[in-house]
């Protein structure tokens, strides 16, 4: 997976999230404007205090100009989804634009007549988009090197993430949530398995 960065030029929009003000280290504005009136009519619609919404609009280029547009930019507010523009932020700042996870697989034994006689290392780096398809694909590759059978074991390494005991429920009281998964050097599925239940009034059972 690779983190890709847009070119020109931008505006930051922060809906409850006035930290990112502070990352670009941009100056308040001593009259900020006054929300659009087409947003104004949104909130309407969708039955909304204005004070249930914070904006702040900033040059993403523009030094410390002041911003665009600042609407209780200070109050403190549930970030939500827009959370992922500080690991955004972070990520091309500590690892650049161009940064490429991968998920090295070792070897340790021999092949002999199309089985494995060894064990099958799987070392997991914290690629975020693991996804079955991809280890599908892996294993594919894996298949390529003559091995059609694992006698021994598939060993995997999660050392890469020095990662504290995790209490999903902590968040909200909702552990099995996929937004509260932990964070794992080889996270599959993103630690989350969608599971369908039909009802089969015939057999009188569930299906999976």
């Amino acid at each position: 997976m690779k983190i890709l960065r847009a070119g020109g030029r931008a505006a930051v929009v922060c809906w409850g999230l006035a930290c990112l003000a502070a990352l670009a280290g941009v100056a308040r504005a001593q009259a900020p404007a006054p929300l659009p009136a087409e947003v104004d009519a949104a909130l309407v619609r969708a039955r909304l205090p204005r004070e249930a919404l914070s904006v702040l609009v900033v040059d993403a280029q523009g030094g410390r100009q002041a911003p665009r547009l600042a609407h209780r930019a200070q109050a403190a507010m549930n970030p939500a989804s827009v959370m992922k523009l500080v690991t955004t932020f972070a990520a091309l700042d500590l690892l650049g634009p161009a940064y490429t996870w991968s998920t090295p697989v070792y070897i340790d034994g021999t092949v002999q007549g199309g089985g494995l006689k060894g064990n099958v290392h799987i070392q997991g780096q914290g690629d975020p988009k693991l996804v079955m398809e991809r280890l599908w694909l892996l294993l594919r590759r894996l298949q390529g090197q003559g091995i059609q059978a694992i006698v021994g074991d598939i060993v995997l390494d999660r050392t890469a993430f020095d990662v504290p005991e995790h209490d999903a429920a902590r968040f909200d009281g909702e552990p099995l949530r996929p937004y509260n998964a932990a964070p794992d050097a080889l996270l599959l599925n993103y630690n989350a398995v969608a599971m369908t239940f039909v009802p089969d009034a015939a057999a009188g059972l569930a299906r999976i």
